[in-house]
């Protein structure tokens, strides 16, 4: 009968996300993720035969920065449905599968975390209603494929640690974590934690089924890169078609003390609103996210301690070490494939002090139990903000997330029938939304990328300059137009520094306006 309600509460937990997911079938968001669009087109691409390729790029050159098995499944939406953007809402609802496939992952793992009890089911309804989990549920991303294929895999692999066929069981782990590395190349810590978590319990042959088994899809994926990169030094070609290499020469310019400071702090904030959705950047709402935070952190630490889900731990520890050093500021989409066990911890924690809290009320002294009180207060006001924010999240901020870009995109419309009308078929522009110019006009786009060091080091003198000089680096490239939306940069600026970007590159003198209407322009490069 409980498990029956449990069930049954889960499943009323997922129906937000459904009914989003079918608000979202249009998909009006579609390039506000810039990966989430790029894997459209690739998977474009390979849909018509074309091969594994970038094909909103000039040059179409050949995909080898993202792997390939997310676009492969949006392949298989655009064979069935070959028509965009028809045929979004079918991709959709694929991308909504991943959260209940991911969901159900998560079950499990949390059944192995904690126990067969009822905490189990109710941390997994708390994944359900998680705003940012949903979101990349209702958005064309790899992140919720990864993040399933990245729980099956350990929990397939901790089985395979305590079982008499063991052997067979880690080589299946390890090709699953195969899928998953395919799937975001994030996951190549895998390929160290699976074997460690055997190894440290002295199960060698094991370690080797596992690490054999991934292998194949991970030498595939370095030799395709290998094989296929354009080799070059533009930093616009690196940045779509080398991870590695767009790294390191951005690394040059960064502060790296700086980006690293810079990216804990943004890590810990990450971490801490995950659990309570729109904390805002107040500097108390950001100690609170902290607070949160290395509560998740000391609780996946206690975790660990039980000796149980090993490889889980070994996985997120080396995935949490690599994000600070990464030239992006770690935000709640990096987090996701390693949510429910940071979930886990915060709620071990949660549990660990509320239980502390209670005994303080039985046999505590007055000032005792007056410390416990005020604790047992912060923990109901934690609970009670969690609930808000999942209730904002769900039910305000998304549905109007959704709403905004709707409006947007009909917005823009206009300006993109004008340049399909207008300009040459063998132009090729600057665009923010560079794969959406291509959907909707046929012609090839790539973006300005604003460097990750020019944002670390805070120098608006140096963003000036580089703005400046666009017209410059866009010609060198053959790209003859530029296309600017006063939302443009939202993934790079802050604000106050997009609102210079539109200035600037809105009243550059060799920039010569052919449209504007409704904040959008597109401009002629002189």
């Amino acid at each position: 009968m409980r498990l029956a309600l449990a069930a049954s509460l889960l499943c009323a937990a997922i129906f937000p996300s459904a009914y989003l997911a079918w608000q979202a079938r249009d998909v009006p968001h579609l390039g506000y993720f810039h990966d989430g669009a790029l894997y459209y087109v690739s998977a474009k691409s390979l849909a018509g035969g074309a091969g594994y390729r970038i094909a909103s790029l000039p040059g179409e050159p050949p995909q080898t920065k993202y792997p390939p098995l997310y676009p492969a499944l949006l392949a298989g939406v655009w064979r069935l449905s070959p028509n965009s953007p028809e045929n979004l809402k079918w991709a959709l609802a694929a991308s909504w599968l991943m959260l209940v496939l991911w969901l159900v992952a998560a079950l499990r793992a949390f059944r192995d975390l904690l126990g067969p009890g009822l905490e189990a089911w109710a941390l997994t309804a708390a994944l359900a209603l998680n705003p940012f989990a949903v979101l990349c549920g209702i958005s064309l991303l790899s992140e919720l494929p990864f993040a399933f294929l990245l729980l099956v895999s350990m929990t397939m692999a901790e089985r395979a640690g305590g079982q008499g066929r063991g052997v067979w069981l880690a080589a299946a782990a390890g090709v699953i974590a195969s899928a998953a590395f395919l799937t975001r190349t994030a996951g190549w810590p895998l390929l160290a934690a699976g074997p460690a978590a055997f190894l440290l319990r002295r199960q060698p042959r094991r370690a080797a089924a596992f690490a054999l088994a991934m292998l194949p899809g991970v030498a595939g994926w370095m030799l395709w890169v290998q094989w296929r990169r354009v080799p070059s030094a533009d930093p616009i070609l690196l940045y779509y078609t080398d991870y590695l290499g767009y790294w390191v020469q951005d690394l040059a310019s960064a502060g790296v003390p700086r980006m690293i400071w810079k990216n804990l702090d943004s890590l810990l904030s990450a971490i801490g609103s995950l659990f309570v959705f729109g904390l805002g950047d107040s500097f108390a709402a950001k100690s609170a996210a902290r607070v949160l935070a290395v509560a998740a952190l000391a609780g996946t630490v206690r975790l660990a301690r039980r000796g149980r889900g090993l490889v889980f731990f070994l996985f997120t520890g080396a995935y949490l070490a690599m994000l600070p050093a990464w030239n992006y500021s770690p935000d709640h989409r990096f987090l996701v494939p390693i949510f429910p066990i940071l979930l886990a911890g915060f709620w071990m924690e949660f549990r660990r002090v509320a239980g502390k809290v209670r005994a303080a009320f039985v046999a505590g002294r007055t000032a005792e139990r007056a410390a416990a009180g005020a604790i047992g207060a912060a923990l109901a006001a934690i609970v009670l903000a969690a609930a808000s924010g999942a209730c904002l999240g769900l039910f305000r901020a998304l549905p109007r997330f959704l709403e905004e870009h709707r409006a947007a995109r009909e917005a823009h419309l206009p300006a993109y029938r004008w340049a399909a009308a207008n300009l040459p078929r063998d132009a090729a522009a600057l665009a923010y939304d560079d794969p959406g110019f291509y959907l909707h006009t046929g012609r090839k786009a790539c973006r300005l990328m604003i460097p990750p060091s020019l944002v670390y080091n805070g120098d608006r003198g140096a963003l000036e300059r580089f703005l400046a000089g666009a017209p410059d680096w866009a010609r060198a490239r053959g790209l003859s137009f530029l296309l600017l939306r006063r939302g443009d940069f939202h993934a790079e600026l802050p604000e106050a520094d997009r609102r210079v970007a539109y200035r600037v590159l809105s009243s550059h003198p060799r920039l010569r306006k052919v449209y504007a209407r409704d904040g959008m322009l597109i401009s002629r490069i002189e």
